[in-house]
């Protein structure tokens, strides 16, 4: 009997009943004699609809092999696998609506792995998604899912372990591609109790970008095809250089077709005052500004803010050329020059040096010191005088150097004009008095 069934499964006898005896063999099976065969499959939660039929009259046992199982060939499993199932190079074949296979770990002993984990093929209700999934079911989670038609090569890794997405020849040890923008998407959702944020990273033909999605799709850092080799460099000790590989201070700026520049700008369509630059130090301040050229000689400048002073001096030698104090006072070493060349100006008008002069005279003139500097005496005009005297300068709150010196010079030309006019007028009444004196001295004379 066992031969005979043996040889009906492997197609050497007919598919038809044999008997034996009490012993029937029928679609690969032993049934009693007399049983009949019905075409329904037995009863199983499923998805909606039936399949192909099955024995359901006959009540099936299960069968216990208390020993290795050894197919040489393919399996089918499930209430869809008929006779002669064509395998083609199929192994193993599970076959019908819902197709599962779990790992059911029975350890109770402290300390072993025991979650149950399944492979499921696509869900079990209508209008379901077609997928194939890792589930954890002891965890009642589902930690890996491929839906269906995902594209050839959705995740690939290679002999070295590199993992390829939508490529099967990675480069790396993650290798991205697609046709139109590659990108990593990083989100944070609130289950967290945090702030929902989205951000991308992400490159194509016009730039590699971060962008800020929750911020409307801004594009905070962009580094453009075509950069430069350490365009932005930051060394182990985190100086930051900009088109250098080796910065020498916390932000070093380098470049050597002569195209090296810092530009700040705001482009705010307001106008307003806007700080939009600081050195801030626990001390004194000091910039340098060194020209390395030929023509530099070695001299390097030294803009330096020391005890509320603004200092400008060559670093190489004991001299501050330029001191301007909190107090307003400003000295320098050398002359001060203020252009005065005749190209610069325009709308030239005579000036009365009499009128100035008389001006000059009607101008107060005090003795008085600074309030932020109340250790030192002056002596000069008030600037609103002077400005309500002479109408010159931006407004009545200071005294330019050009228009004092200017109206010192009208009011001296004005005053040799009038000691001109009192030495012609001095001139003629000594010519007068002389000849009036020559009369005298011919009516007096003796006869």
């Amino acid at each position: 009997g066992d031969e005979a069934a043996l040889a009906q499964l492997a197609g050497r006898l007919p598919k038809s009943a044999i008997e034996f005896g009490q012993l029937r063999i029928e679609g690969g099976a032993f049934v009693t004699a007399g049983q009949t065969e019905a075409r329904t499959k037995p009863t199983r939660q499923s998805k909606a609809g039936t399949s192909g039929g099955g024995l359901t009259n006959i009540i099936a046992k299960d069968q216990v092999i208390a020993d290795d199982l050894i197919v040489q060939g393919s399996a089918c499993v499930g209430l869809d696998c008929v006779v002669n199932e064509s395998f083609g190079f199929d192994t193993i074949r599970l076959k019908e609506n819902n197709t599962r296979i779990k790992f059911d770990d029975t350890s109770t002993g402290t300390g072993f792995a025991n979650h149950d984990w399944q492979l499921t093929a696509n869900d079990s209700a209508s209008g379901g998604a077609n997928k194939f999934s890792i589930e954890d079911i002891t965890a009642a989670t589902v930690p890996v899912t491929v839906t269906g038609s995902a594209p050839t090569n959705s995740i690939f890794v290679d002999s070295t372990g590199r993992l390829g997405l939508r490529t099967a020849t990675p480069v790396l040890d993650i290798h991205v591609a697609t046709g139109n923008t590659p990108a990593l998407r990083l989100e944070q959702n609130s289950s967290g109790g945090f702030t929902a944020q989205t951000w991308d990273v992400a490159g194509n033909e016009a730039n590699f970008f971060v962008r800020d999605l929750t911020g409307g799709s801004r594009l905070p850092f962009r580094i453009r095809p075509g950069a430069p080799t350490s365009s932005i460099d930051i060394n182990a000790s985190g100086n930051v250089g900009v088109g250098t590989a080796s910065p020498s201070a916390s932000l070093h700026v380098a470049r050597s077709d002569g195209t090296t520049q810092l530009l700040v700008k705001e482009t705010s369509g307001t106008a307003a005052f806007r700080v939009l630059g600081q050195f801030s130090n626990n001390g004194g301040v000091q910039v340098n500004l060194e020209d390395t050229s030929a023509f530099g000689t070695g001299v390097t400048w030294a803009l330096v803010n020391s005890n509320a002073t603004l200092i400008l001096s060559d670093v190489g030698d004991a001299v501050n050329e330029f001191v301007l104090t909190q107090a307003g006072n400003l000295t320098v070493a050398g002359t001060v020059t203020p252009g005065s060349s005749r190209t610069i100006k325009e709308e030239f008008s005579p000036v009365d040096s009499r009128d100035v002069l008389r001006r000059v005279l009607d101008l107060p003139i005090t003795s008085w010191h600074y309030k932020a500097d109340p250790g030192v005496r002056h002596v000069g005009p008030m600037s609103e005088d002077f400005f309500a005297a002479f109408k010159v300068g931006n407004d009545d709150k200071g005294i330019s150097v050009t228009d004092s010196a200017g109206v010192a010079f009208a009011a001296i030309q004005g005053l040799h004009q009038e000691i001109a006019a009192r030495d012609a007028e001095i001139a003629a009444l000594k010519a007068r008095l002389e000849e009036l004196a020559a009369r005298f001295e011919q009516i007096t004379a003796p006869r």
